[in-house]
């Protein structure tokens, strides 16, 4: 059943909320009128329909901790770190502009 794992208090055996009977499981009000009747297999989109959500919020709420994070690591970098990430820039530049084979054609000419 979808309701087997769930603690006893989400199951409604001691809070009262979900009570199963004749195969339907509905919400009961504190006055003890039902509210919903639905079967199995109804109540479990609505139960996904409703956490589903939450559980997207939550890790928006992380990703959102990790771009304030960055922001701070790129606002607060030493000097050091900006040259270093100015040294790699210049290096990469250099490095796309060489010739590999002109290199070994005069490396080849210079043994013999």
């Amino acid at each position: 059943m979808f309701f087997q794992g769930w603690p006893e208090a989400a199951r409604g055996a001691k809070a009262g909320v979900l009570r199963k009977k004749n195969g339907l499981i509905g919400m009961k009000s504190p006055g003890k009128r039902q509210i919903i009747s639905l079967s199995p297999n109804t109540l479990r989109p609505v139960a996904l329909g409703i956490f589903l959500p939450l559980t997207f919020a939550a890790g928006k709420r992380r990703f959102s901790k990790v771009k304030t994070d960055q922001t701070y690591l790129r606002f607060t970098m030493s000097q050091e770190g900006l040259v270093g990430i100015a040294t790699r820039s210049t290096e990469r530049d250099f490095l796309q502009n060489i010739e590999i084979e002109k290199i070994m054609k005069d490396l080849a000419d210079k043994k013999e």
